[in-house]
């Protein structure tokens, strides 16, 4: 993440007033003690362990190409044979179908297919072997003890990979995990809201005289009306 993104979310933080329990307590803070950077070799070992049980596999295709694949139905090769050595891949998560999955959301539990929510993700990017954010995300929630996780309904096909990503490697703290997954905020048009862009985006709106009681005045009214009007 670029360094100027991490310090508008402190500032951001700061201007609305939001304290926080436990993580870094500003920018230098984050890079020397809690950057994602310092755990890279606890994101690999994940990885590793779904290796060594089979649960991923080496793929050489682009999106594009896995698109069309699925829309004509054709045998993904990588999935189902050997890869072609010498090439760059990434490595894929292997969703069998089907893929039962209970999550523990907080209106009730429910029992869902993976392999209807999303293709095989990416756990290690092509080229760098980076570990992936369902990865990371999910390495990161148990190494801290996250017992309720509250995302956007965007994000609910990740948390149903995750936990059963967690089921593949026994990690019992986050099949348990209660979650709720909240509708998004859309704008006009209908397209997603950006907490990081356009004159909704709170650095623009701190420059614009906008103050955080303003701001929040804004959310009550948008939460009766279902109209986003922001005022001082």
């Amino acid at each position: 993440m670029r360094p100027e993104y991490i310090e508008d979310i402190f500032r951001s933080l700061e201007w609305l007033g939001i304290t926080w329990d436990e993580g870094p307590s500003g920018p230098d803070d984050f890079q020397r003690n809690w950057s994602q950077r310092l755990r890279l070799e606890k994101y690999r070992a994940l990885a590793a362990r779904l290796r060594s049980a089979g649960h991923t596999y080496a793929c050489v295709c682009s999106r594009a190409q896995l698109e069309a694949l699925r829309s004509t139905g054709e045998e993904h090769a990588c999935r189902n044979g050997p890869v072609v050595m010498g090439r760059v891949a990434s490595v894929r998560l292997r969703i069998p179908d089907p893929c039962p999955v209970r999550i523990m959301e907080l209106s009730g539990a429910q029992s869902v297919d993976l392999h209807h929510e999303m293709p095989d993700p990416v756990m290690e990017q092509r080229g760098t072997g980076r570990p992936a954010y369902q990865l990371t995300s999910l390495c990161d929630d148990v190494a801290y003890g996250v017992t309720f996780l509250v995302r956007g309904r965007d994000l609910w096909p990740s948390t149903v990979c995750q936990i059963h990503v967690a089921q593949c490697l026994g990690l019992r703290s986050f099949t348990a995990i209660r979650t709720l997954h909240h509708p998004l905020v859309m704008d006009a048009e209908g397209a997603k809201l950006s907490k990081s862009a356009g004159v909704t985006s709170l650095g623009t709106l701190r420059g614009s005289g906008v103050g955080p009681d303003g701001l929040r005045r804004s959310v009550d009214r948008f939460i009766e009306t279902g109209v986003l009007e922001v005022s001082p």
